[in-house]
């Protein structure tokens, strides 16, 4: 009996003259860990053999869900906190040391989400320190600039909004793949 052939597995590509190309296939996501509002709050914490699990298993990425807002500022120009920055620069660390891209997702801003108005400064200014502080990682480390926007961030304020996220990125990554998520969940 002959032996079947595996029909390759669809990927997802970016490509482009002006950005390197980028193949995701398999991708773990570490959800409830850094995007709980601090981390261990949700009962997990992110453990540096998860990713020689990770590795092992055949992945070639993970999704690091981040709550940005819960460790910055509230006024301009919202700080992000040295000692969270630390802890998130070892677990993309972790992930690159094995060969693994990393897709950085700002994670659970729910203010964001019912009162974007009030909170976009914000957002911006957290995304401008996020993009400054990775700008000199490897092109294997992605940004996902919001997790499912919803609520009074509604599809048409999201499209502003994520330009002008995306011009702010684009001022120190400016090949740096970046994933943008629709509106309404």
């Amino acid at each position: 009996m002959p032996t079947p052939t595996a029909t390759p597995e669809p990927t997802l590509t970016a490509t482009s003259t002006s950005i390197p190309s980028t193949t995701l296939r398999r991708g773990v996501n570490l959800g409830n860990m850094l995007e709980a509002p601090n981390e261990g709050e949700w009962g997990l914490v992110v453990q540096e053999e998860y990713f020689d699990l990770i590795q092992e298993a055949g992945f070639d990425f993970v999704r690091l869900p981040v709550r940005w807002n819960t460790h910055a500022g509230q006024e301009q120009p919202y700080t992000v906190d040295p000692a969270f920055f630390a802890r998130v620069d070892e677990v993309v660390n972790w992930a690159l040391e094995r060969n693994l891209t990393v897709i950085v997702d700002f994670h659970h801003y729910e203010e964001m989400m019912w009162d974007p108005w009030s909170h976009k400064d914000r957002f911006l200014g957290i995304w401008r320190q996020v993009a400054e502080h990775y700008q000199k990682y490897p092109s294997n480390v992605l940004f996902e600039l919001l997790n499912e926007p919803n609520d009074q961030l509604n599809a048409s304020l999201w499209n502003q909004y994520l330009a002008e996220a995306l011009a702010v990125v684009r001022e120190t990554n400016p090949n740096r793949v970046v994933i943008v998520g629709p509106g309404t969940w």
